[in-house]
């Protein structure tokens, strides 16, 4: 299934001066999330919208120009790289428009302007991440390239749309590919999931190191001091040069603000059901939640992110 796509900023308020307190932590970074529709079917019909949630006052809600898939964005979250989705489900509706062509997009969330990458539609996604330069995006998927089929992690440069791959796999299965991919800042390792295990890749030497006992998703800080690693009872923070544990805070989703402070955590205490739950601000160095009450149980999919944009 495509992965949903949600955006957000965050912050908690529990009286005029703790609002103030926390947008003064948090500064312009907003908690945010990708959300999409359900058909008459039960099936999803790709990411559609991006949901704020700013330090202070209400939610509010940004329609995508087109339903998506895989994604990945920028470190302002201002700018959106997305495959378009082409099921029947989305065809048949009127809105979101449909672009015409397959491919990888660059959306820019304040204009929604929406420019095809060059040679991207030859390509399959299955993850995708950003490099902090914003010069290339690393894929994991599958690539038609003169009547060949060549599967596995490539470099998208998104200058001249040129494809390079990294590492070529003769297993083209999607549970068989790299997922939740994540950059380091220095553009020259990734982080992801494949085959149960976490793996670290070296994008110039392509070497692959199983990182330990870990198999849960994984984010680069983007400073570059730190893996954030999201297991069922915690998440590890590792040295990003030794990659070894420094220590542990609560369960997070192993999303990082942009200033490196604060990973994206959340919890459903006070939403009936158990099907929504509400975001949290948690220190990634002493483990301290702060509740974004303008996300209060609105959250029901795991397409989280950070964005500086504001309402229009």
């Amino acid at each position: 299934m495509k992965s949903s796509l949600v955006f957000g900023l965050i912050a908690a308020a529990f009286a005029t001066h703790g609002q103030q307190a926390a947008e003064s932590i948090l500064g312009q970074h907003n908690a945010a999330f990708y959300s999409g529709d359900i058909d008459e079917g039960g099936y999803g019909t790709g990411l559609q919208s991006l949901v704020v949630f700013p330090n202070s006052g209400n939610s509010f809600t940004i329609r995508l120009p087109f339903a998506i898939g895989y994604y990945a964005q920028n470190s302002n979250g201002k700018v959106l790289y997305a495959e378009a989705i082409y099921d029947d489900s989305v065809l048949k509706r009127k809105t979101p428009t449909v672009p015409e062509g397959s491919g990888i997009f660059r959306i820019e969330l304040e204009s929604m302007d929406a420019q095809r990458i060059p040679g991207s539609a030859d390509i399959v996604v299955f993850s995708m991440a950003l490099s902090s330069r914003e010069d290339k995006l690393v894929v994991s998927g599958r690539l038609r390239r003169e009547g060949r089929r060549i599967c596995g992690l490539f470099d998208v440069f998104l200058t001249d749309g040129a494809i390079k791959p990294v590492i070529e796999t003769s297993d083209c299965e999607y549970l068989s590919s790299w997922s939740h991919l994540s950059v380091s800042p220095d553009g020259e390792r990734a982080v992801a999931n494949h085959r149960g295990s976490l793996e670290v890749i070296d994008l110039r030497t392509k070497a692959v190191r199983r990182l330990g006992p870990y198999d849960g998703a994984a984010e680069w800080s983007p400073d570059g001091a730190w893996l954030a690693v999201a297991e069922d009872r915690g998440t590890a923070i590792l040295d990003a040069k030794t990659l070894k544990k420094h220590h542990q805070v609560g369960v997070t989703y192993a999303k990082w603000s942009p200033d490196s402070r604060f990973l994206l955590g959340g919890t459903s205490r006070g939403c009936p059901g158990g099907y929504f739950w509400t975001l949290q601000a948690v220190d990634a160095m002493t483990g301290k939640r702060q509740t974004i009450d303008s996300s209060k149980c609105k959250i029901n999919r795991g397409t989280l992110t950070w964005t500086t944009l504001r309402e229009r």
